[in-house]
């Protein structure tokens, strides 16, 4: 009775798998040589296709398409001023996490407290649904720094002695995209933007 009930939840035909066998495989054809695959689609359907890729082949390429939709000027990393600068001439670390069944945290890594930018925008491309949702946080230089201190950032690289003698430390930092999560909640209130990559 049990293996009939086992047999019977299964909710997609062998032909359907197939078929998504087939797109899978073309998709990492298509995508092995070509950097910039299927960027002239919407974010939507671009990001459903990139799910079918490793973190490792999709990770670029997200942020590189989402870089593209805000008009950033990529800056010279000698310049010790962020990654990326708008229009306006004003200077932000950009940090992307992709959110999925395995990893639900956005995580900001090499948090830069001496750099002098005038703040950070931080997005979590949420793909545990069929259907993307993007949040996009953005945040001063001194909210980053509040933020480090409430949320008790971590260091990014190092020993507890190297840190000691090191005045520049990088910073790490984990927020859970969890409407049960104080920390989400609280940054969706005060830091959430309208900005609709969709529309840019």
């Amino acid at each position: 009775m049990s293996t009939k009930k086992n047999k019977d939840s299964f909710k997609y035909s062998e032909a359907e798998i197939d078929q998504a066998l087939q797109v899978m495989k073309y998709i990492k054809e298509k995508s092995k040589n070509n950097p910039e695959f299927v960027f002239d689609k919407e974010l939507s359907f671009f990001l459903k296709v990139m799910k079918f890729l490793t973190p490792q082949s999709y990770g670029s390429r997200v942020q590189n398409k989402l870089i593209e939709s805000l008009n950033f000027t990529k800056v010279e990393a000698k310049l010790d001023k962020g990654d990326y600068k708008d229009g306006f001439g004003q200077h932000y670390e950009v940090k992307i996490s992709l959110i999925t069944e395995t990893n639900e945290a956005l995580n900001m890594v090499q948090i830069r407290p001496w750099q002098k930018i005038y703040g950070y925008i931080c997005i979590a491309i949420d793909l545990r649904d069929i259907d993307p949702k993007i949040y996009t946080f953005k945040l001063t230089k001194k909210e980053m720094e509040k933020e480090c201190i409430a949320m008790n950032a971590s260091s990014a690289h190092g020993t507890k002695k190297a840190i000691e003698d090191n005045k520049n430390v990088e910073l790490r930092l984990g927020l859970t995209i969890n409407d049960e999560n104080t920390h989400f909640l609280r940054w969706k209130k005060k830091y959430l933007t309208k900005f609709n990559f969709n529309d840019a």
